[in-house]
């Protein structure tokens, strides 16, 4: 299923919408609302669209979240949203007993500059537009393991908007692409494999990884979302050798919360797409290649 669900509009356009909301990933509650606004978007750039517009959903416990704490969320997902070029419409509150935030977004695309899962073709180059191991790196900041001030660099990068890669990778002709989430790269990528037809082959080596996440997995730490990804997946992926799934399956099962664009583009649309991202200070990985399905499912392939 793909990220953002579209229907055609009478002039011949189409208007994508998603929802999406998160709890607090951090104690910061202004990068909340801007992370939480980012993981949004990245639905509607997942298909190529162009955000147009939001409501927002925010659930709190009012005599525990002052009203000035609720406003600086708020205003982190208002400035995301600026910075996206799309309006706040309002939204909704709830009375509950735990805080989540996020939107329901919406935008619109040319048909032929919409993006699938379904159009990666073998001889395509993978791309990857952020870092893993936010969820790792959440979990441990909850547990009191790290700090926030530790963490703050992966939270910057959950705060960054996909917009220039997205509009990149229209511009170039990409075949497909999705966001990484909650089933971490390797759910994600076999998903895209599926929907397409092919298998994707990931060189591990060249896969980002924040460098507090590492340190973290380097100390045998799992997430029970990550071991949760693993029982579903596994059997999708085939490690390349295969010692090399007991080390790093908790990295490539991580659930991630406002992830980079997996993005399967033609070869000779790398070199433009990368060289675009870094002149606009984005930093972009190559990781992989798509190859025919050798098998009667798709399979993702990882190698050391």
């Amino acid at each position: 299923m793909d990220d953002a669900g579209g229907v055609y509009l009478p002039d011949g356009s189409v208007l994508f919408q998603s929802v999406d909301v998160i709890a607090p990933p951090c104690d910061d509650p202004y990068l909340y609302g801007r992370i939480a606004a980012a993981n949004a978007l990245s639905d509607l750039y997942a298909r190529g669209a162009v955000p147009l517009c939001a409501l927002h959903v925010l659930a709190l416990p009012p005599s525990q979240v002052p009203a000035d704490v609720a406003a600086r969320i708020l205003q982190g997902g208002l400035d995301a949203l600026a910075e996206a070029g799309a309006v706040s419409l309002g939204g909704h509150t709830l009375k509950e007993a735990n805080v989540f935030y996020g939107l329901a977004v919406t935008g619109y695309a040319r048909p032929d500059q919409v993006v699938s899962m379904r159009g990666a073709r073998p001889g395509d180059v993978l791309v990857l537009t952020k870092p893993i191991g936010t969820g790792i790196v959440i979990e441990q900041l909850k547990g009191g393991n790290v700090s926030e001030s530790e963490a703050r660099p992966v939270f910057e990068g959950m705060a960054r908007l996909n917009a220039s890669a997205a509009r990149h990778m229209v511009r170039l002709g990409a075949h497909a692409a999705t966001d990484v989430t909650g089933f971490g790269l390797g759910g994600h990528a076999w998903q895209l494999a599926q929907a397409s037809g092919v298998d994707l082959v990931l060189q591990w080596s060249d896969v980002p990884v924040y460098d507090l996440a590492a340190r973290l997995w380097a100390q045998g730490l799992w997430t029970g979302a990550s071991r949760a990804n693993l029982r579903h997946y596994a059997p999708r992926i085939v490690w390349d050798p295969p010692e090399a799934a007991e080390r790093w399956e908790r990295a490539l099962f991580d659930p991630q919360t406002s992830g980079g664009l997996l993005i399967a583009l033609p070869p000779a649309a790398v070199e433009d797409f990368c060289t675009a991202l870094g002149a606009e200070g984005f930093p972009v990985w190559v990781i992989g290649t798509v190859r025919p399905m050798t098998q009667a499912t798709a399979q993702v392939v990882v190698r050391q």
